[in-house]
């Protein structure tokens, strides 16, 4: 990790601490610790890309592992409290879902060689695992916005909902044709490199085609936190300010990709799922499913 990297690591895990202290809700200290520690997740890409710079491939898998693990705890301890009057198990497995999702593509971004055909065949296992990561975590996050669609048709907002999901649905379905690009193709194309020296010809023309699915997944999905953002405001699953922001995010994020390349890494999609399943634990395990009218 470089030293500006560190910088903006670590005041972006201030930000994240400052606003722990004030808006947490949790009243136990082991609980607002976990919760915490879920809102760092993001934080802790680059310390994790840190440790595999030190300690190799396998350490890190074992790390990343563990991570989830702790992961997995939290986000099972912070979306249970017991059944109240206003729960909805439904809110519970699609927050649980939509940050474990996250949380898995992001440790897949950790062992990543980068698209050099060069990395790719010397570090073949991490670029496999890479892949396949992406791929799972998108799948549970699939997993999790069908479970919130399906919650959400009991509303009047279940048209952003729905095109939510068709939109998500739509980008899962580029991204897993740019990730079997990935894990065939590419992979088939670093071992012809390293015995003949060069790069096929075919892998040429076949590379921009990936590069247009990767596209049209990062548009989709980040018209899908947009339609959804709208569709949970709504529906008073989260505050105002929390709402407009993934609207916002989503709209500007899916104007400004394909225009100007903003945002142009596959796991800045995920922070939107994320901070709504974090959000959807705490509405569920506070019963908290009527529409609500605080910024928080």
């Amino acid at each position: 990790m470089t030293l500006p990297q560190l910088g903006a690591t670590t005041l972006m895990a201030l930000a994240i601490i400052v606003g722990w202290i004030r808006y947490s809700s949790e009243r136990t200290l082991w609980r607002r610790v976990l919760e915490l520690y879920l809102w760092l997740v993001p934080v802790s890409l680059s310390w994790l890309a840190a440790i595999r710079t030190a300690v190799g491939f396998r350490a890190t898998v074992t790390v990343g592992t563990i991570h989830l693990l702790v992961v997995a705890v939290a986000v099972w301890v912070l979306g249970w409290k017991g059944p109240t009057p206003a729960s909805d198990p439904l809110l519970r497995a699609a927050g649980v879902l939509l940050v474990l999702g996250s949380a898995v593509l992001w440790i897949g971004a950790n062992t990543f060689p980068g698209v050099e055909l060069e990395n790719i065949h010397v570090q073949n296992a991490a670029h496999l695992f890479t892949t396949g990561s992406f791929f799972l975590g998108s799948v549970i996050t699939l997993a999790g916005f069908t479970i919130l669609t399906t919650l959400l048709r009991r509303s009047a907002h279940s048209v952003l909902a729905e095109l939510g999901l068709v939109a998500f649905l739509s980008g899962f379905t580029f991204w897993s044709i740019h990730l079997a690009f990935r894990a065939v193709v590419m992979v088939a194309a670093a071992e012809e490199l390293s015995v003949a020296g060069t790069a096929p010809l075919w892998y040429g023309i076949w590379r921009p085609w990936a590069g247009v699915m990767y596209g049209l997944y990062m548009t989709l999905a980040f018209l899908s936190i947009a339609a959804y953002g709208g569709a949970i405001l709504g529906r008073g699953l989260v505050g105002r300010r929390w709402g407009r922001t993934f609207v916002a995010f989503g709209l500007i994020a899916a104007a400004g990709f394909p225009t100007i390349g903003l945002f142009d890494l596959p796991l800045i999609p995920q922070f939107g799922p994320f901070a709504m399943g974090i959000i959807l634990l705490r509405r569920s395990a506070h019963g908290q499913l009527r529409p609500r009218t605080a910024s928080a």
